[in-house]
């Protein structure tokens, strides 16, 4: 429908959001005119109808493809951010010694990261690159590409 046809480039639509409110907006154009912060919450597209799940469409497909590789890839591996934490010095020997106790003279921040290398891994049936922790890889939680030597010869028995 063209926007002649229309009679007026802004026409009336109203939502209904989950709990039951109504909200009203105005397209122009096709383009939703609603705040970002206006839109309803997200929740599983299955359960609105087609013209509902266009209107609550607002993420683009590549986002979406992201974040469902990522979410799988925390799942396989975890999170692989560095713990934050503090150092702490300290002087004096521990009463439990014969001392008067210990006393801090210094705290500073610093980062605990995790022991990272980087290796082929099998993921869907397909070899690829990853920074994996260690502890993953000696545990055999890692599924490693088998190696096969290019130049030997079949085995005939």
């Amino acid at each position: 429908m063209s926007v002649s046809e229309r009679g007026s480039c802004l026409e009336p639509r109203s939502f209904r959001f989950k709990n039951g409110n109504f909200r009203h907006s105005h397209v122009q154009n096709s383009i939703e005119l609603w705040p970002k912060s206006d839109y309803p919450s997200p929740f599983p597209l299955e359960t609105l109808s087609p013209s509902d799940q266009k209107l609550c469409c607002t993420m683009s497909t590549l986002k979406k493809n992201k974040r469902i590789k990522r979410a799988a890839q925390l799942e396989l591996y975890g999170d692989l951010k560095p713990g934050r934490g503090n150092k702490k010095v300290e002087r004096g020997k521990a009463k439990y010694l014969g001392g008067n106790g210990r006393k801090t003279t210094g705290i500073t921040k610093r980062v605990y990261r995790q022991n990272l290398k980087k290796i082929q891994v099998v993921e869907n049936g397909s070899v690829v690159t990853r920074r994996v922790p260690v502890k993953l890889i000696r545990s055999g939680a890692i599924t490693k590409p088998v190696a096969t030597d290019p130049f030997a010869l079949p085995e005939h028995n």
